[in-house]
């Protein structure tokens, strides 16, 4: 045996023991990067492989990642030993911390989805392991503290989302089982007692995504059937997404009822679809229930506008259109609460109110309904200015019953007009720092009333400033 074969055998054996007790830790800065890779596609004997391994390469130096992920579809050529050996090497040299999920077509080299976990156990910095539950390499992973390595601080969970069905009654994709679910639920459970943000990564979209079809480009591939899933995370503050790969032309991010679901970044050059390739940075902050994520790709590799969670805005960018502030004269003072004008008659559009005879005018602290009011058949129209603390996109919400309209500078900008129950709908804005001057009108007809506007910034929620002049 050659010096050279000695020195990587020694390599590789105390790169193993290294990887396999490093704990995740956010680092001094308080911050935790983790890389997705999905649906490489790996063919080992193709000339093509060795352009994946330069782009990871390129993408590892980008983003110095903490970790890196991979959502399924990674090696689905044969020779599957060649192809995760391939993967086992790459990140021993990196010295760097790696996980995955298994894809539907993971399998369908030589390999079964069972021999694959088996290998990959043994390589160097990989993270995984097999949960008992339906499935393969369903496991979870805490990230530690930076300054007390015994407190978890944050959790990721991976699980298998497995391939197909057997009865196409059912559809062509399988789904996560009850075992799974159950385990996922009670891993929430414990982040939530604990207070750990929580992230969840499988390779095929959950059926919620399709909250979000108009921002892909391609439809959403997830199961027919509903297995639950999103429903049973739903309630716990601390799960606060997930991230799936699968669909090669679709990475948007949606916020569905206060979740992220996210896609990664068709990551392999054998893979089909239009997208550049690359990959996902998530950036989780240590003590926030949040995140940021963003997309690095293209040729040269660029990174995409950062979207935030909870917010669930994205950054402002040079293409968005700016609404601008008014010019405030050095001699007009703005008073605090906004003008309000009541008026009683039956009407049926938010717009009637203004042939109504005025019964009485105010000044509000909120756009609300007063108290000293009807309980049915009346209309209210809010005058005055909106203070914007600093130039930003933002998220009006109006929400209403019965029917309401929000103006800014003399521009509809939200409908919700008509005879319905509670109902909030809601625009982004991208405005100027300074004020804007809003208009809101609002009728009530019968039964349950309801009016607010909330305000949302990258940052949360922001408590909106009112003023009349």
């Amino acid at each position: 045996m050659t010096t050279h074969s000695v020195c990587l055998i020694l390599l590789l054996f105390w790169g193993f023991i290294l990887g396999q007790t490093q704990k995740l830790k956010f680092n001094p800065n308080g911050e935790f990067k983790i890389l997705q890779l999905t649906d490489i596609h790996s063919e080992p004997n193709s000339i093509n492989d060795n352009k994946n391994f330069l782009l990871f390469q390129n993408l590892i130096n980008k983003t110095q990642p903490d970790l890196v992920i991979l959502t399924g579809d990674i090696v689905t050529a044969s020779p599957s030993q060649k192809g995760w050996e391939n993967f086992c090497t790459f990140f021993s040299k990196q010295k760097l911390p790696w996980t995955i999920v298994l894809g539907n077509h993971d399998h369908e080299a030589e390999w079964t989805k069972d021999q694959i976990a088996s290998h990959l156990k043994k390589c160097p910095y990989f993270q995984g392991y097999n949960l008992p539950v339906s499935g393969v390499l369903n496991h979870s992973l805490n990230i530690y503290s930076n300054k007390d390595s015994s407190i978890s601080k944050a959790k990721l969970l991976l699980a298998d989302s497995h391939d197909y069905v057997d009865n196409s009654a059912f559809g062509k994709y399988d789904w996560v089982k009850l075992d799974q679910i159950q385990w996922l639920q009670k891993e929430a459970q414990h982040s939530e007692e604990y207070h750990l943000p929580t992230l969840l990564f499988l390779h095929i979209p959950l059926p919620e995504y399709e909250a979000g079809k108009s921002l892909g480009k391609e439809s959403i591939a997830s199961p027919q059937v509903n297995s639950g899933l999103f429903s049973h995370l739903l309630p716990y503050k601390t799960f606060l997404g997930t991230f799936c790969g699968h669909d090669h032309d679709n990475n948007f991010e949606i916020l569905h009822q206060g979740k992220s679901l996210v896609y990664g970044n068709v990551s392999g050059v054998e893979a089909y679809g239009s997208l550049p390739r690359g990959g996902r940075l998530i950036t989780l902050k240590e003590n926030e229930l949040s995140f940021r994520t963003k997309i690095l790709s293209g040729i040269p590799l660029q990174f995409s506008t950062t979207y935030h969670h909870p917010s669930g805005l994205k950054e402002v960018t040079d293409k968005d259109t700016l609404i601008k502030s008014i010019s405030k004269s050095a001699h007009i003072e703005f008073k605090k609460g906004i003008s309000y004008r009541y008026a009683e008659g039956k009407i049926t559009s938010a717009q009637e109110i203004k042939k109504l005879k005025t019964s009485s005018i105010g000044i509000a602290s909120t756009i609300e309904i007063p108290h000293n009011v009807s309980n049915t058949h009346f209309g209210l129209e809010f005058n005055g200015y909106l203070l914007i603390p600093e130039t930003n996109r933002y998220r009006l919400n109006l929400r209403s019953d019965d029917g309401s309209i929000l103006y800014l500078h003399s521009k509809e900008q939200i409908n919700n007009d008509g005879g319905h129950s509670a109902k909030t709908l809601s625009k982004e804005l991208v405005l100027e720092k300074g004020y804007h001057p809003i208009n809101l009108l609002y009728f009530q007809g019968t039964m349950g009333k309801e009016l607010s506007l909330s305000i949302e910034t990258i940052r949360g929620e922001l408590n909106p400033e009112l003023f009349h002049d």
